[in-house]
């Protein structure tokens, strides 16, 4: 069962919530009263958390994202120190390439994208984030909305389904680059590899084979290998080949 988070602090939340009650009312939420990054679903009953936020950012640009959650390090905006969420990686695949399908048939000017996992809640359940940005003008937006909105109904539908490519599909993680993912986004979408969790460049200093171990082991699925922006490895390269040969994943470069 999924259950779709939703922050009454939240605007873009709040806008994709009536959204969505509008083309399944009886979708299942759960609707919070705190920040979405301090939501506790501890005693929801759920298989699958979807959280739908906006996203802030000091660029100007209208994104439409999805990220899987939690903490590579600090946990400055939620969740908890040094821990990642379960995460599956089908899921994380088939709401980006729905999310990419939606934004063009609604003819919005989005750019989407996926995001490196950051901030929290701590979830248990394999859960993503699905998301608005940048400012307010766009967490307003009704067709934005719509848009996340019918991306969760077919993507949950979709997961439930099983797809004959999903048997070619190899679960990765990913290393390197920027927050918005640049080398992975084509990926995503247009490749067999199904992404887990993304340690972007700004966390590898902190990054060790214990973290890398987790994110295997949180992953629903059997994560084969890593991806890695080999120009985006931000001067550890080396530490984290040796890392990767130390906990048996084999690396692809990008």
């Amino acid at each position: 069962m999924f259950t779709v988070v939703v922050s009454k602090k939240d605007l873009a939340s709040l806008n994709i919530y009536e959204a969505l009650k509008r083309f399944k009312p009886d979708i299942h939420f759960l609707i919070c009263e705190e920040d979405i990054i301090n939501v506790n679903t501890g005693k929801a009953n759920a298989d699958y958390f979807i959280f739908t936020s906006h996203h802030r950012s000091e660029e100007d640009r209208k994104t439409l994202s999805v990220h899987l959650i939690g903490n590579w390090n600090r946990a400055e905006f939620g969740g908890k120190e040094r821990k990642l969420c379960a995460a599956s990686s089908h899921l994380l695949k088939k709401f980006f390439i729905e999310l990419n399908k939606q934004t063009k048939a609604a003819n919005i000017p989005y750019e989407c994208t996926l995001e490196a996992t950051h901030h929290g809640p701590y979830c248990s359940k394999p859960c993503l984030f699905i998301e608005i940005g940048s400012s307010e003008t766009e967490w307003r937006d009704k067709q934005a909305a719509e848009v996340v909105a019918k991306t969760i109904l077919e993507a949950t539908k979709r997961f439930d389904e099983l797809e004959e490519a999903e048997e070619e599909w190899k679960t990765a993680l990913a290393f390197g680059g920027g927050h918005y993912c640049t080398a992975f986004n084509n990926l995503e979408l247009n490749s067999n590899y199904a992404l887990s969790h993304i340690c972007s460049k700004y966390n590898l200093l902190l990054l060790t084979e214990e973290m890398i171990k987790q994110a295997i082991e949180v992953t629903e699925e059997r994560v084969e290998l890593a991806l890695l922006d080999w120009k985006g490895l931000a001067g550890e390269k080396q530490r984290v080949l040796k890392m990767l040969e130390n906990v048996g994943l084999e690396y692809e470069r990008v």
